[in-house]
């Protein structure tokens, strides 16, 4: 029976010691792990997903996103500031620091620094990134309530943390940051303030 965790702290230990657990963030829940090439083939295994597709990286703040890209534009930095924290998905030129099995062989990779109180309270107790990705079996629809998740998922991840306030299943906007412009790859939540934040100052 999968373990069912109520803690915070009990998560974190959790994941730095490599398990893969299934938590809710701040736009629909997600498989997760810490950013390591074993634990990326572990969800890529469990969700039967193609080794091609890339994960997310969500970070506890700003300041980590350097651990993960290449030198950012100036230009970009309010940006950024303006996108975070939320549910906006950031796409950059990734550094020698994040594999290529984490970007599904692309030399870019996605982040967002969210805003989501008990998703901000883990990435903060561990203190680093972690990948994540949704909530389903590869091709299946996307899971919105914990009682659809499949069977086959709740008997390969190691646990569960439970919430009384689920995501709210709005898509994010994911922006591509790595031309001399941003361009919006997919629209969602903050799209019109995204698309006025780009037309107004670049």
């Amino acid at each position: 029976m999968i373990k069912e965790v109520t803690d915070i702290k009990n998560v974190a230990e959790l994941l730095s010691n490599g398990k893969i657990g299934i938590f809710p963030f701040d736009t629909i829940w997600g498989i997760t792990g810490i950013i390591s090439d074993e634990v990326a083939n572990k969800i890529h295994l469990i969700k039967k997903r193609d080794e091609k597709k890339p994960f997310l990286i969500v970070i506890p703040n700003e300041a980590y996103l350097k651990n993960y890209i290449t030198n950012i534009p100036e230009k970009y930095h309010n940006f950024i500031k303006s996108c975070w924290p939320g549910p906006v998905t950031l796409i950059f030129n990734k550094n020698k620091n994040v594999s290529k099995i984490i970007t599904g062989g692309l030399s870019t990779i996605g982040v967002r620094y969210p805003a989501f109180p008990v998703l901000n309270e883990l990435l903060n107790s561990l203190k680093q990134g972690l990948i994540s990705t949704s909530l389903n079996i590869s091709m299946e629809n996307h899971v919105n309530t914990i009682k659809n998740i499949n069977p086959e998922i709740l008997e390969k991840v190691d646990f569960i943390y439970k919430i009384e306030k689920p995501p709210n299943s709005a898509p994010s906007t994911i922006v591509d940051c790595t031309d001399s412009s941003p361009k919006i790859s997919r629209e969602g939540v903050n799209i019109m303030f995204i698309k006025n934040y780009i037309k107004n100052h670049f």
